[in-house]
């Protein structure tokens, strides 16, 4: 099948599936590469205790949380803090 036909079949540009056949042909793999950039912050269990401290304490801060932590030997910024709860 060829580009043109394939790119008509799934309505994608003929860019794009050059671009997914050259990636299938290079390494039979089309799953996501891993990402760049820094590092996450905090762990997984970090994450957690910061949404289980915000269930448990209804009002509390983004700072308090912080402080929190810190008192277990975590440093996070507050900013973080805030992250992590979106992200839930």
């Amino acid at each position: 099948m060829s580009h043109k036909a394939i790119s008509k079949y799934t309505g994608c540009e003929p860019k794009a599936v050059r671009y997914w056949l050259a990636r299938w042909q290079e390494n039979e793999d089309l799953s996501n590469l891993p990402k760049t950039g820094r590092p996450r912050a905090t762990s997984k269990k970090t994450d957690l205790k910061i949404v289980n401290i915000a269930k448990r304490e209804v009002n509390i801060t983004s700072s308090d949380i912080s402080n929190v932590l810190k008192k277990d030997g975590v440093g996070i910024d507050p900013s973080n803090v805030r992250r992590r709860l979106r992200e839930s």
